[in-house]
């Protein structure tokens, strides 16, 4: 049908020329009243009448009562900016006991080959491809060695890991603390505006692009649809659910993208309501709000009676090409 249109497109083309502009006005309108009729007045992307459920598993908010082995990965976390923090919040008494690798770097600047890298403890050399890298380190990383020796295998990923061996595994929802509605309303935005970029010269490209903050969609997008604050949403919650399980050794990985760019974040937690330049003190302001959580993350492993036998791993998977001071 397209070839078909094409051929008959180029075989007219001088007779069509004249109505080119009529017609490039006809679809357009009809795909806009195509969007809103697929959306609907009742139950699409202009109400708010389902809500998806958040509620996280049961049986992954439970922690062993005997010992707990936590993996934290925060996207693109530095040793820098982590000991800066520290220090400005006098957190030494909340990470006394943790011990600092200030020798250790991030073997890539890439989160899929960091990831496997962490889990397989081997490097990327290039005689494998990407794919088949990841793959391996999921199906034979450390985590599937705990489960096999009796491990309770919780997984929290940014990637997935659905080739590992797990006992509960969670993603984190995109619309993790809004609704149906308020995705298809992002999503609808989103796609006007890669319309509007593909189909613009090139001098309005990076006006519509905006960093990547884009054009229209800021309208329709609050704090609760940037990722930063839909995965600290989760993670408060996550922590305020924790609870006692059962005896059995348990390993709980959990990969929080901030404070991964793009930054959103102000110095006292509240959302910027834009994306803001990539400096050191942005980051600042993005890793602080995470390490903050963090913070009351071990708060809870202690009023729980568990955080004694504990072994947590707290890193990031690379760096954000802030220099250190």
């Amino acid at each position: 049908l397209w070839l078909g249109a094409l051929a008959a497109s180029l075989r007219f083309a001088r007779h069509l020329l004249p109505y080119s502009n009529l017609l490039a006005w006809i679809l357009i309108t009809g795909q806009a009243l195509l969007l809103i009729s697929d959306g609907g007045l009742k139950q699409g992307v202009w109400t708010r009448e389902y809500v998806p459920s958040t509620y996280l598993p049961e049986t992954i908010l439970e922690v062993s009562k005997q010992q707990n082995i936590v993996h934290i990965v925060l996207d693109s976390m530095q040793t820098d900016i982590f000991l800066e923090l520290i220090e400005e919040k006098d957190w030494y008494d909340d990470f006394s006991g943790f011990t600092v690798f200030y020798e250790n770097s991030a073997v890539t600047p890439h989160t899929s080959l960091a990831l496997p890298a962490i889990f397989s403890g081997e490097l990327f050399d290039g005689s494998q491809s990407p794919a088949a890298y990841y793959k391996g380190a999921m199906s034979n990383g450390f985590q599937n060695t705990l489960y096999q020796a009796g491990f309770t295998v919780n997984l929290i990923p940014q990637i997935s890991m659905r080739d590992s061996s797990f006992s509960n595994y969670y993603e984190i929802p995109s619309t993790y603390t809004g609704t149906n509605d308020d995705l298809n309303n992002q999503n609808a935005a989103q796609l006007m505006d890669i319309s509007l970029f593909r189909g613009s010269p090139h001098f309005l490209r990076k006006i519509l692009y905006n960093d990547g903050d884009w054009f229209l969609l800021p309208i329709v997008r609050g704090e609760m649809q940037v990722p930063s604050f839909q995965e600290k949403a989760f993670l408060s919650d996550y922590t305020q659910g924790l609870k006692p399980g059962n005896d059995k050794p348990a390993y709980h990985f959990i990969h929080i993208t901030p404070p991964h760019p793009p930054y959103v974040t102000l110095a006292d937690g509240s959302y910027a309501g834009d994306i803001l330049a990539n400096t050191r003190e942005n980051f600042l302001n993005e890793s602080r709000a995470t390490l903050e959580l963090v913070v009351r993350y071990i708060e809870k492993l202690k009023s729980l009676g568990v955080y004694d036998n504990a072994l947590i791993v707290l890193q990031g998977d690379h760096g954000s090409q802030i220099n250190p001071q």
